[in-house]
């Protein structure tokens, strides 16, 4: 997603590292957007093409759409953007500021009204996809039924999980 405001990564009271307006952000402001050619989004089918460590990055870093099953992983620093249950930002098929912001304010978003809730309302971030189940198994068989990732937890800053 194409960061379209002036923002920086800052000291977050939220979780580690957020990301901060340098400049006031008025009400309904496209905060980013998805943007094909500079972001990298990555279908959930290609998943197990990935390196352990790839799979890493894209856990901690990367958006999963539901809907769409894809990872987006943002090319910029929007991906230190924090979760608040009362955000400043809003996603109707773009980030837009719900409220203004003023300069030096965390900017941040419902993770949950991303329809990120597949582990009973904590975001996908944070989760490390667990090795593949043995060749001819079910998922059923695998030791993780959950789906393809098991939630850990965070030892380093970037998208916050909620408490």
């Amino acid at each position: 997603m194409m960061l379209l405001v002036d923002a920086r990564i800052g000291p977050s009271r939220i979780h580690g590292l957020g990301l901060i307006a340098q400049a006031p952000i008025a009400k309904g402001t496209v905060v980013w957007r998805l943007e094909p050619t500079f972001d990298v989004v990555i279908p959930e089918s290609q998943l197990a093409q990935l390196s352990l460590a790839a799979r890493r990055a894209l856990a901690y870093y990367a958006v999963f759409d539901i809907e769409k099953r894809v990872f987006i992983l943002s090319s910029d620093d929007d991906r230190f953007t924090n979760h608040a249950d009362d955000p400043n930002c809003s996603f109707h098929g773009e980030q837009r500021a719900s409220r203004a912001i003023a300069a030096g304010e965390e900017i941040t978003v419902n993770y949950r009204e991303l329809g990120w809730t597949q582990f009973g309302g904590m975001p996908l971030c944070g989760a490390i996809p667990p090795p593949p189940p043995p060749e001819g198994s079910r998922m059923s068989d695998a030791p993780n039924d959950a789906g393809p990732f098991t939630l850990r937890p965070r030892q380093e800053s970037g998208r916050a999980s909620p408490s």
